[in-house]
């Protein structure tokens, strides 16, 4: 079985706070995002995802960069890239659409320790908070 997976995710910062979700019994945050739906656009897909998480409207939209990984989930290898986009969005007021995704605003300082998947995304958002600069980051990638 082919566990390859395309995904995309939304730095959203509003007052220093990033928003981040958790799903119940995960140890870890993540940014909210999902799937790329075969022949959707990565844009599209972003679109799509917040609205049916959060119910929100993206305002602006900008490409960071991206994270190919290679990690084990409950017993299943899988090789996921994740595309990171800046994104804006219509409200700070967020509630879950969805029952199994809790979203938090973390601040940048309580974001830089928490476990944040994958962990190299953490570190990329963490440098393009100070620098700005586009990024694509091989985590796990055996040569």
């Amino acid at each position: 079985m082919v566990n390859f997976e395309l995904i995309v995710r939304a730095l959203i910062i509003k007052n220093k706070r990033i928003l981040v979700c958790k799903t119940e019994g995960r140890g870890y945050f993540f940014l909210p995002g999902g799937h790329i739906e075969f022949s959707e656009t990565m844009h599209n897909a972003l679109h799509r995802e917040l609205w049916e998480e959060l119910g929100v409207r993206l305002t602006a939209v900008q490409f960071l960069g991206g994270v190919e990984n290679l990690f084990e989930q409950d017993g299943v290898k899988k090789h996921e890239v994740s595309f990171l986009f800046h994104a804006d969005i219509d409200t700070d007021d967020v509630v879950s659409k969805e029952a199994h995704i809790m979203f938090f605003w973390m601040s940048e300082e309580e974001f830089i320790k928490q476990n944040i998947a994958p962990p190299a995304l953490k570190d990329a958002i963490v440098k393009w908070i100070a620098d700005r600069q586009p990024f694509f980051i091989e985590e796990g990638i055996n040569r």
